[in-house]
Order: C-alpha cells, then structure tokens, then sequence
C-alpha cells in the first residue's frame, strides 16, 4: 500500500467522522486508527427522573457512520473493531490494501 493510499484513505475516514476524532494509520497495514474523547454520543437531555443525561451512545448516528465507511470503501472494507466501545470512543478501521 503506497503513503498516497495510505493518506486518501484517512482523509476519507475524516471526511465522514465528526472533528473531534483523531484518525491515523492503525499498526497494521491497512488499517485506520480512530480515537475521541467524545465519541457518538446523543445530545444531552433530560431523563424521566429531571436528571440531565449526557453519555448516551447515539447508535442511529454510528450505523450512519459504518454505512458510509462501507460504502466508501466497498471491497476493500474488512472490519471496524472496537478498543473502547462506549460512544465508540477508540475503534480501528481494517481495509483490504
């Protein structure tokens, strides 16, 4: 895999992830490393008890995010594993070179 692939492949992965993400390559060729201390969150509300709740995964924005990862890469995509899975705060990308 070339440093131009390489590099197109991460802007990719900007381009569909909200700012807030750091994306580098992953330790294996091919793979995209995304980590933020956000993560996909829903935005803060209110719970039936008043309390206000801010750390709610917002799994409708995440299945967004992996249809379009898919769909950009295609064939080439492979796997997205979690190494933190709440808010999908710190997870790899794996890609075929």
């Amino acid at each position: 895999m070339t440093v131009e692939q390489v590099k197109a492949d991460i802007e990719l992965v900007e381009m569909i992830l909200p700012a807030h993400y750091d994306v580098k390559p992953g330790k294996k060729e091919g793979s995209i490393h995304c980590v933020s201390n956000t993560g996909i969150r829903k935005k803060p509300y209110a719970g039936a008890n008043g309390i206000i709740i801010d750390d709610d995964e917002d799994e409708k924005a995440w299945r967004a995010i992996v249809r379009k990862v898919k769909n950009q890469f295609g064939e080439r995509f492979q796997e997205i594993f979690h190494n933190v899975c709440f808010c999908h705060k710190d997870f790899t990308i794996y890609l075929k070179p």
